[in-house]
């Protein structure tokens, strides 16, 4: 038998090729993240999208395709941000707020809004149709911002404490019926300090509902494990039943 060539696939079976080699290769127009092979830096920041050149085929699939364009609203300068949010249609967001005291190099040639400002201020107007956040050192006012109100669509959340952890954000209810993994992650080098945010026996502070929550990760590095950095924990499970 003649072997089929690649452009020559279904339209359902090519959409799968794509929407792996975009898993693989997102743009890295923001903050460079992973390269396979040895690519030229154009082919480097485009990532899956330079597969538009191929053909024309390709490009009407890729542009058909709004979960790919829902993944790189993050991943692009401001400039091309609109498009890509329209492309992306009503498909959920997968969104990353960066460090805000580790600068990102402004791309050549951009000139609009740029930085961990900007992506976070970004991830705060388009809150309702996240399907994934990874958030570095939020401000006590973002958590408010963010948190206001249900989120439907958020299935997976990761906040990452690198440089700060804020001591108080008020009494905030992060509210995701369909939320399936939680992960936090604590890199502050302080002693007895903790996540002291987080709300445990009565104390106010930042709370769960997450009643379809499946996967937790807690990672506290640099922090001694004691009874006040933990309790915290035992509130979250009991209202998490299907936590595995």
């Amino acid at each position: 038998d003649t072997p089929m060539s690649i452009l020559a696939l279904p339209d359902d079976v090519a959409c799968l090729f794509l929407a792996m080699v975009a898993h693989m290769e997102p743009p890295c127009g923001v903050y460079g993240p992973f390269r396979l092979g040895k690519l030229s830096q154009r082919d480097g920041t485009l990532g899956f999208l330079r597969l538009m050149e191929v053909c024309k085929r390709w490009r009407d699939l890729i542009l058909s395709m709004p979960s790919l364009w829902s993944a790189v609203v993050f991943h692009v300068p401001a400039e091309q941000c609109k498009l890509a949010l329209a492309r992306s249609k009503s498909s959920p967001l997968h969104a990353f707020t960066p460090s805000i005291t580790r600068p990102i190099m402004r791309p050549r040639r951009s000139t609009g809004p740029w930085g961990p400002k900007y992506l976070t201020s970004l991830a705060i107007r388009h809150i309702a149709r996240l399907g994934s956040l990874m958030a570095h050192d939020l401000e006590p006012g973002h958590y408010k911002a963010m948190f206001q109100d249900q989120l439907p669509l958020l299935e997976r959340l990761n906040f990452l404490y690198e440089d700060s952890a804020p001591r108080t954000v008020g009494n905030i209810c992060i509210d995701t019926p369909n939320l399936r993994l939680l992960r936090i992650q604590s890199f502050v080098e302080e002693d007895n300090i903790g996540l002291p945010f987080m709300a445990y026996e009565g104390k106010p502070g930042l709370t769960f509902r997450a009643p379809a929550l499946r996967f937790l990760d807690v990672s506290l590095w640099d922090m001694p494990l004691t009874e006040r950095n933990l309790c915290w924990i035992a509130t979250l499970l009991r209202n998490t039943p299907l936590v595995e």
